[in-house]
């Protein structure tokens, strides 16, 4: 299964996130969000959310050409209130490609399997 997401729909997911839920499960296989030149593939995401608080005031992204891939997250979370008020991430362009795709490659590498408990 692919889904394609452009910038309205991340609006709606943050909508979803406002709502109260829960447990969430998400299995998916291949996703790709684009923000410009964003492709982000994850296969397996397993979540179990029973409070989350989640206020942001000020995002914005622009990235011109980022790769992620993440094989397997595992996320157990009681309680999180996260409140962002100002966050920028701007990347213009990359210099080295080659350094970079090792980079992104090492970090796959490290990221085949994350857990986070709280």
């Amino acid at each position: 299964m692919t889904i394609n997401l452009e910038v309205k729909s991340i609006r709606l997911i943050v909508e979803i996130i406002k709502s109260n839920i829960t447990t969430i499960k998400l299995i998916v296989k291949s996703t790709e969000l684009i923000l410009e030149s964003i492709e982000l593939i994850v296969e397996t995401i397993k979540s179990k959310i029973l409070s989350f608080n989640y206020k942001v005031k000020f995002i914005k992204l622009k990235v011109v050409s980022y790769k992620v891939k993440i094989v397997s997250i595992s996320i157990n979370v009681k309680t999180i209130d996260f409140a962002l008020k100002n966050l920028r991430l701007i990347i213009s362009s990359i210099t080295n490609k080659k350094k970079f795709q090792k980079l992104i490659w090492n970090s796959y590498l490290q990221l085949t399997e994350v857990k986070i408990l709280i």
